[in-house]
Order: structure tokens, then sequence, then C-alpha cells
């Protein structure tokens, strides 16, 4: 390996005196140094010259923008970025202890809540967007604390390609161009197999009219285990051409097991009509039925049946149904439910099922209360809900949220309906209705930005729905037009 230190210290100068190399990512080298004016140990990472072609070179600029961005109290700010000669170099604070990978031998498998101690390691950064992404494993954090994780695991080391998936699977949500050069820079690393041809149609369908140039008969060419990689990407995607929901038919139709994806595909992109044969011939796609029902895309006197039986079993999903029984206003569903769940919860053996049993039998009495209309009493009782029993019962929260907005309490709606939903199987249809409420709120505080964000989100990935959908994607339409007359 080519002694750097001389070089580096020439480009320096005075102001740092480096110390000793520290080691390096993927395309970089780290290196000890001392700040000579406020006498303070730094890290300095560097691109060094036989990686510095164009492609490397672009590469690592990014990585610098990107840490230069990124705000958080476990994230490392930049304190310099300099190119002189033909070396490209930042500065970040030096922080002390071993290496995750140390860490890692010695003790085999690290706690999550240890990961924030490795500021340096990629994979600590990548464990811990992993942790806030996958709700379902004890973590409930907003969409935006992952992709902080992936993105600071990226700007550590920016071929460190397991961060990309989620990252990109994110930033197609909310930011398409960051995601595009996402996928620039994973293919540039030289993927391989079906990941790699997925993300090459991830590619395509981000380039100006991109979707037009992949017409049905191209989606269905694909190989099942293409189609099967490409949903992780897509699941988020608003997509208003609907290349998403082509995707998912070609799987459905090409591999068993996936009429249940099509359907949750269907049901987000307001495809209400085509996803209820689906869900009401499948028992298994129990949240799907309520999200449909939600929605009112079920008949009324097929889900109180579905439901129905479903009590009568002491099925533990008919909790998903409790919000469907207070829009109706079924008190008895709801007390019938509530004895349910605090019996289970008495006789379960296993800490996990009885913490399960817990939650629900505390979440119906708010929901019996605002089947009452009794709004400060079902407020009270959806605050007081023990949530971390349940981390991905997200139709309470949505409850709380949409009761706060009504009562004009923004501020506090606000806080809840801005955190992002984080369900990593699936995008339920009711994160539309999510974002619809993130909008109206914000708009009334006069947060044009986020209210632009959740509204053109929604006329986006509803364009196509059925027409009993249309009317919110009117509303975002005006609320679009409205938020941009006054931006002038």
């Amino acid at each position: 390996m080519v002694d750097l230190r001389p070089r580096l210290q020439a480009a320096l100068g005075d102001a740092y005196q480096i110390d000793r190399e520290l080691g390096g990512g993927g395309m970089s080298r780290v290196f000890l140094a001392t700040e000579a004016s406020l006498h303070r140990q730094v890290v300095i990472k560097v691109l060094p010259p036989e990686l510095s072609s164009e492609v490397s070179q672009a590469r690592f600029k990014q990585e610098i923008e990107l840490a230069a961005h990124l705000q958080h109290t476990n994230i490392l700010p930049v304190l310099a970025a300099g190119a002189k000669d033909d070396l490209l170099f930042y500065v970040m604070p030096f922080v002390s202890g071993e290496s995750l990978r140390h860490r890692l031998t010695r003790e085999g498998k690290l706690p999550v809540t240890d990961a924030v101690r490795y500021p340096l390691d990629p994979e600590g950064w990548y464990r811990l967007g992993e942790a806030f992404m996958h709700v379902g494993e004890g973590v409930r954090e907003a969409a935006d604390q992952s992709l902080n994780a992936f993105e600071q695991a990226i700007m550590l080391d920016s071929a460190f390609a397991p961060a990309y998936e989620h990252a990109i699977e994110l930033l197609l949500e909310r930011d398409p161009e960051r995601a595009r050069r996402y996928v620039a820079t994973w293919l540039s690393l030289g993927p391989a197999g079906d990941e790699a041809a997925a993300l090459r149609i991830v590619q395509r369908l981000l380039e100006p009219n991109g979707a037009a140039a992949i017409p049905d008969a191209l989606l269905d060419s694909f190989p099942a285990d293409v189609l099967y990689e490409l949903r992780f990407f897509l699941r988020r995607y608003p997509d208003s051409t609907e290349t998403t929901v082509r995707a998912a038919r070609a799987l459905a139709a090409s591999r068993d097991g996936f009429r249940g994806f099509l359907s949750y595909t269907l049901g987000y992109h307001g495809r209400v009509r085509e996803a209820y044969p689906l869900v009401a011939s499948d028992s298994d796609n129990r949240i799907g039925f309520v999200e449909l029902a939600l929605l009112g895309g079920v008949p009324r006197d097929s889900a109180a049946a579905r439901f129905g039986r479903w009590l009568r079993a002491g099925n533990e999903w008919a909790n998903a149904a409790s919000l469907w029984w207070t829009q109706l206003g079924d008190t008895g569903s709801i007390r019938a439910f509530a004895r349910l769940a605090a019996d289970s919860a008495r006789v379960a053996t296993l800490p996990s099922r009885r913490a399960y049993w817990t939650y629900d039998a505390a979440a119906t009495a708010p929901y019996l209360a605002l089947a009452r209309r009794d709004t400060a009493a079902a407020l009270r009782g959806f605050a007081a809900l023990p949530d971390s029993l349940c981390p991905d019962c997200y139709l309470e929260r949505y409850a709380q949220g949409r009761m706060l907005a009504v009562l004009g309490r923004n501020e506090e709606a606000a806080l809840l309906l801005d955190q992002a939903l984080v369900t990593p199987a699936y995008q339920p249809p009711s994160s539309v209705l999510w974002a619809l409420e993130r909008g109206r709120v914000n708009g009334r505080l006069g947060n044009r930005d986020k209210a632009r964000a959740a509204f053109s989100f929604i006329a986006t990935v509803w364009r196509h729905a059925d027409p009993e959908l249309q009317p919110y994607v009117t509303e975002a339409k005006a609320a679009l037009a409205r938020l941009t007359k006054e931006g002038h």
C-alpha cells in the first residue's frame, strides 16, 4: 500500500498534524490527526490517488456533500473538506473506542442500543437502520431515523453495499432524484444476480419518461426471482404510472403465494375494487381485509360477518377491527373484544403473547370512548397506551393523530403524524390517509414544504385510484395549487 502520509501532510499544511493511519473503507483511507489551532484529535478521510477515477471522485464528493447535510445527535459532523493536487479529503471529529468488528468478534451479536457507540463503523449504522426498519422486532422509530442511519453508513463507506437497499426504498417515496443517484452508485459497485437486475429496472424507471419504456410485455419477460427482488425497492414508490402495480401483477401471476402482496400493492395505489376479491378469498390476509374495510372497499355486511367470526373464534386479529367498529359506533363488539383480550392476557404463558393481549385490552378503552363520542377520554386513553408492547400497532396512532387534528390541536397532531410509518413487509393503504392528515395539519400550521410533500404524494400515489377515493386526490391537488399560489 502506498504511503500517503507525506502527500496528505503536504496538502494539509500546518492546520493538521497527522499522527497515524487508522484504516479505511471500501474506497478510502482514514488517518488520525491533531488540529493545531484547537489541539484536538480529528479523523481525516481521504480518497487515495490510485482510486481517483472520475466515478470514484464523483462518489466521494457525493459522500462529502451527504455527510455535510446530515444532522443528528449520533452523526459525526463534517468539520472541513478540501482538495489539493490529486487528493480529496474531509475532516470529522475523532471518537475513541474499539471497532465494531472487534466488538462483534469478542461478544457476538450487538445490541441495537449499543450501535450508536461506534460512529465510525458503517456496519453499526447499518444495523441500527435495520432495527429501525423492522419494527416487528421491537424497535419503533420514524422512517427518517432509519434513513439517517443508512445514509450515515453510506457516508462512512460509500462502497458498503448493504446500506443502499432500504435507503433507496425510503427515498423512492420522498426524493426519487436522490434515490436515482444511490441506484447508480450501487450499480457501480458491481452487484450481481437478481438484485442487480432489479436495480437496473429501478434505474430505468427513474430516468425521464422511463416508466413509458417498461411496457407490460417487458415486465412479464422478467424471471419471477427478479420481480421478487424488485418488490423490495418499489413497495413505497408512489409511481403515478403504476409500474409497481404492473410488476406486482406479473409476480402474482408467475409465482404462488404473492396474491397477498398484490392486494397490498393495489390497495396502496387506491385500486380497492381489484384488491377486494383477493383479500376476500384469502383468509390469512387479515390486515389486508381490515385495511380495505377502513377504506370502504369491503361491503359492510361482509366486513361485519368476518370480524364477528374472528371475535367468536378468539382470534387475536379481531383487535385490528376495533377502528372499524368505532366508526360504526358498535360498542358491543368492542366490549366483547375487551373481555377476550383481558381473559387471554391472564392465561397467556409466553411473555410476548401476554404483552400483545395486554396492549389489546388497554386499546379497547379509548376505542370504546371514541365510539361513544367521548373524545377527551379517547385521547387520554390513546396517549396512555403501553405502545412498547405492540410496536407495529399503527392504527391506534392514526386514530389519535386524526382526533388531535379534528380538535384543532395541530402542533400535537403534527408531532405524531410527521413520523412516517415503517412497515418492512408492506405499505398499508392507510399510510395514504396518514399522509393526508399530515398534509392538512402542516397546511394549517403554515409548514408549506411538509404540506406540499404530503399532498404531492397523495396526488401521485392515488392518481389512478377508484372513483370513491378521487375526492381525496381532488383535495390534494387543490391544496397544491393553493400552496403554490401562496408561495409566490
